[in-house]
């Protein structure tokens, strides 16, 4: 017969002892042909962008407060699996 740990025997901690909770942020990179018109087409659906990180090359989209959506044009997506020579 297999027994299951009683979790009653498990030491409690108090608040103040447990370790702080981790922050965890997504970035995720979305290549776009046409950066203008995407940044055009998300506001329109709501998004903010992140003046920061967004120039004529790359916005970086505020999907939520810890995921960020990074929409490189074709600048950026050209190269972007050549070696260097």
């Amino acid at each position: 017969m297999i027994h299951a740990p009683r979790f009653s025997s498990l030491p409690v901690r108090h608040p103040s002892q447990r370790s702080p909770a981790i922050a965890i942020q997504i970035f995720v990179n979305r290549p776009v042909k046409d950066l203008p018109r995407s940044v055009g087409f998300f506001a329109q659906l709501g998004f903010t962008f992140n003046q920061q990180f967004t120039n004529e090359n790359a916005a970086c989209m505020i999907a939520s407060e810890d995921i960020f959506v990074k929409l490189p044009g074709p600048v950026h997506t050209s190269d972007a699996g050549a070696l260097p020579t």
